[in-house]
């Protein structure tokens, strides 16, 4: 007869930080410069009210999580909510998609050392503009021998369409039907992001 395995947690146990992972969350709801936070009350003062902070607080409170660490350090960006823009005599018609990457590079002009990137939109032309764009973030080999630094990224996102399709590499989508609420791209990447590659399978968490 097989025996019951038990676990014993102490409920005074202090959370142990996920240091290697390099998270950006992008906050479209009004420019703000990348910062790095170790603590969500921080988080929460300095976006009070903003769709980053409930991000946040669904990736840091995973405690059900099996790994050995938990996510408590991100980076925080914010940029003006992209808008579609008419074509003038000055500049050239931009789609909010475009507008959306377009802002997202000037954010790496200033600081490239992140990995991972989640954001605050969710509608399918904006998540689709994203997965093309961290595909187009991989290097090839003949820049990588030409001593291109590789500054790959991996987007997950998240829309509200069961019939939604992603194609493109480096990004995973998850359908939720509620996503400015349950969060669930940050949710999953609290829970499983902790694991070394290879060591968890990203399936079946939700």
């Amino acid at each position: 007869m097989g025996k019951d395995i038990q676990v014993y947690t102490a409920l005074d146990a202090k959370v142990r930080p996920a240091e290697r992972l390099d998270i950006l969350l992008l906050s479209t709801e009004g420019a703000a410069p990348m910062r790095t936070y170790t603590s969500l009350e921080e988080i929460q003062r300095d976006f009070s009210g903003k769709k980053v902070a409930a991000m946040a607080e669904r990736m840091f409170h995973q405690s059900h999580s099996l790994a050995g660490a938990l996510i408590r350090k991100v980076r925080i960006a914010g940029i003006e909510a992209p808008q579609d823009v008419e074509e003038t005599e000055d500049s050239e018609a931009c789609t909010k998609a475009e507008g959306l990457v377009k802002a997202l590079e000037d954010v790496r002009d200033m600081d490239d050392s992140f990995y991972f990137l989640l954001t605050d939109v969710t509608d399918e032309a904006c998540v689709t503009a994203l997965c093309a764009w961290a595909e187009n973030t991989e290097p090839n080999e003949a820049a990588l021998g030409a001593g291109v630094e590789d500054h790959r990224k991996f987007y997950f996102g998240q829309v509200s369409s069961k019939s939604y399709s992603n194609t493109y590499g480096r990004s995973a989508v998850i359908y939720s039907d509620n996503p400015e609420k349950e969060w669930a791209d940050a949710a999953w990447v609290g829970c499983t992001g902790p694991f070394w590659p290879e060591g968890v399978t990203w399936k079946w968490k939700t």
